[in-house]
């Protein structure tokens, strides 16, 4: 799978925060007003898109936890 197939798979709350972040360059702050939501909560949201993005685009690879 590749990086565009993969954030499409996104929920929505974690494409809104990927897209305003990593492609419109907007800090955290700036985000969470946008989104009506707290830093800490776009912080989480962008942890898991992380996570998400990780999992379809690298599927066989280990986590300090063991094997995915």
């Amino acid at each position: 799978m590749n990086l565009f197939d993969a954030v499409r798979r996104l929920p929505p709350d974690q494409l809104d925060v990927v897209v305003l972040k990593h492609l419109r360059g907007l800090p955290d702050h700036v985000v969470a007003a946008v989104l009506g939501r707290s830093v800490g909560a776009v912080r989480s949201t962008e942890r898991h898109a992380k996570r998400s993005l990780d999992v379809c685009l690298f599927p066989n690879r280990s986590t300090p936890e063991g094997p995915r």
